[in-house]
């Protein structure tokens, strides 16, 4: 189907007893390395829509240039500057036809895209501006000889920020592409400086919309408006729930999804032919924070980027993994790197299924399921937990490895939830971020040993199960 707005949602068979495997995307969190003296950490794009970056040569600020050549490299940024100015109003102003008047005319295509690409960022709930310390390149794309009197590639920073949802504004490197058309330099391409593998909305050559909730902003494709909706109020339905466990008061409790069902962008994002509609990891998601390095508080935003299952289908698996996603952005206002991967996950598994209605440990377990190994060794007495610290690790190998890594992980953040209250899980959660070693965290907290916190987690699950 050309739409995924003409696919009804779906029921999902309740009473299932195997847990699903969670929908995961590959490297989720991974920040991005440091852009000069800016970082953003949703850095990266393939080279989809605009262009592909720039070949440059020459870089600017020459010193012991001959006076000629110093007051020629003065004259073109002045000039330049007039038009990075110009394109800096427009953008803050979200005129598009202003923005349009400042492409080069002579490659149709790319004119069209780059217009796209503003009339984009001017439909959405968001502030935009271009920052430019005056460094450039000379293009030598094409194979042209380098003529930085006729054409250059000016370094700049594309800054961005959702209304009412960011903290603040997330700087991206970017590469304009500028042409001298007599006494002016217009644009000719636009791309990311750092090319990596994932590329924000407005980089895709696609028309954008957005549906706004008090928590929660989705951005979509326009021709998806009814299947943005609905994702909408699902995804502030769970954010809801979700801000009733975990209450930093470093998140601000909101959160911006991405939610479009362009192939390319997709496989981009989870891997080429996978996350498509109907494809085999339709259900994959991905997080990330966003960031500028000369602000503070540093990190500007929280994303989730969902692929095609969440706009298909209403599922309770679905609607679990939305809470996962906000569970662990609520973490990343924090040093996360030393929370050990079994409570990680096993809190944000957690948070998933519990009813919105309050913390109800039996139906949260209802509502999850157990795999069917879990369910074995429990009824034989033979079940313990698993405790995968390194989160590469973790649920990676055989089937075994993944059922016993993910039930071991949930049980664990459900034991302590319900034994002590969510407010200790939080604790422990936050112990584990700035303490080296988990033992000393969870002795702390718990006041237990790792042993004992094993011992304990079985006879636990053993008695959760035979409620179940």
């Amino acid at each position: 189907m050309s739409e995924v707005d003409e696919a009804a949602p779906v029921a999902e068979a309740p009473g299932r007893r195997s847990a699903r495997l969670r929908g995961r995307a590959f490297g989720a969190g991974l920040l991005a390395a440091a852009l000069g003296a800016v970082v953003a950490l949703d850095a990266g794009v393939v080279p989809l829509p605009l262009s592909t970056p720039k070949p440059v040569a020459q870089q600017a600020a020459r010193p012991g240039a001959p006076a000629a050549t110093a007051a020629a490299d003065a004259a073109r940024e002045k000039a330049v500057r007039v038009t990075v100015q110009a394109l800096d109003a427009a953008l803050a102003a979200g005129d598009t036809a202003a923005f349009g008047r400042l492409v080069d005319p002579q490659d149709a295509a790319a004119a069209k895209r780059l217009r796209r690409l503003a009339g984009n960022l001017a439909a959405l709930p968001a502030t935009a501006g271009l920052e430019w310390d005056g460094s450039w390149g000379v293009d030598v794309s094409g194979g042209r000889p380098p003529d930085a009197s006729t054409r250059i590639v000016a370094h700049a920073h594309l800054r961005t920020s959702f209304t009412g949802y960011d903290t603040g504004g997330t700087p991206v490197a970017v590469d304009v592409g500028l042409h001298k058309v007599a006494d002016r330099w217009l644009v000719t391409s636009w791309a990311r400086r750092f090319v990596s593998e994932e590329p924000d909305p407005w980089d895709v050559d696609v028309d954008l919309a957005a549906v706004a909730k008090p928590h929660v902003l989705v951005v979509g494709m326009a021709k998806n408006a009814r299947a943005n909706a609905r994702l909408a109020s699902r995804a502030e339905a769970a954010i809801v729930d979700t801000r009733k466990v975990w209450t930093d008061p470093a998140w601000n409790g909101k959160a911006v999804v991405f939610a479009l069902t362009d192939t390319a962008y997709l496989d981009t994002w989870f891997g080429a032919g996978l996350a498509g509609p109907g494809q085999k990891h339709a259900n994959y998601f991905n997080t990330f924070v966003t960031e500028d390095v000369l602000s503070a508080p540093r990190r500007t935003g929280m994303r989730v980027v969902v692929a095609t299952d969440f706009l298909l289908r209403d599922t309770r698996g679905t609607r679990a993994d939305l809470r996962y996603a906000f569970t662990v952005m609520s973490f990343r206002t924090g040093d996360t790197d030393r929370i050990p991967a079994w409570l990680y996950n096993g809190a944000a598994d957690y948070t998933s299924w519990r009813p919105g209605t309050g913390k109800d440990a039996l139906e949260t377990a209802r509502r999850r399921g157990l795999y069917d190994s879990t369910w074995a060794g429990l009824r034989a007495g033979t079940w313990k937990p698993r405790f995968t610290t390194n989160r590469d690790d973790f649920a990676e190998g055989s089937d075994a490895r993944v059922e016993a890594d993910w039930d071991s992980a949930f049980l664990t953040a459900t034991y302590v939830a319900d034994t002590f209250g969510e407010a200790r899980l939080r604790a422990l959660v936050a112990a584990t971020a700035t303490e080296p070693r988990t033992e000393t965290a969870v002795k702390k907290v718990l006041k237990m040993t790792m042993p004992q916190l094993s011992s304990n987690v079985r006879q636990y699950a053993r008695r959760l199960a035979a409620r179940a």
